[in-house]
């Protein structure tokens, strides 16, 4: 929210040198910005969860979403040929990630909800020690 105030007032930090400390005035405008975007988030969840499910039709579908989706697409083949020009072998998370890719082929529904398992750790034990500093994105099978 800060630096969405700072853009509408035009004084976006390029770079860490260029924040400077803001005037009580310019402060003063940043919280009513933020109050603002808290109401319009609180006013659009509860027009949301008041609205009835509204279905659209498979052409309506690819009209909005199919762009983002072509585009996610080649950005994940683009992904691969990387890898694919990298030396070395390659880890778990490969693997993982072409499971859950084979996933999207599969013609019954519920494919978000098997990628999603196919990349997940579903066990219940906790461990002694973290192998390593935070997550990884896939589970080691």
């Amino acid at each position: 929210m800060f630096a969405l105030a700072l853009e509408v007032m035009g004084s976006v930090p390029r770079r860490e040198t260029d924040f400077s400390i803001p005037s009580q005035a310019e402060a003063g405008f940043m919280e009513s910005c933020y109050c603002a975007f808290e109401t319009m988030d609180a006013e659009a969840s509860s027009t949301l969860a008041s609205t009835p499910d509204i279905t659209m039709t498979r052409q309506q579908l690819l009209d909005l979403y199919f762009m983002d989706a072509r585009a996610k697409l080649i950005d994940l083949a683009a992904f691969f040929d990387r890898v694919d020009r990298g030396e070395g072998e390659a880890d778990f998370r490969l693997a993982a990630l072409k499971q859950a890719i084979s996933e999207l082929s599969r013609s019954e529904a519920g494919r978000a909800e098997r990628v999603l398992l196919s990349l997940s750790d579903l066990t219940v034990e906790p461990i002694a020690k973290a192998p390593g500093k935070g997550a990884v994105g896939a589970f080691h099978r």
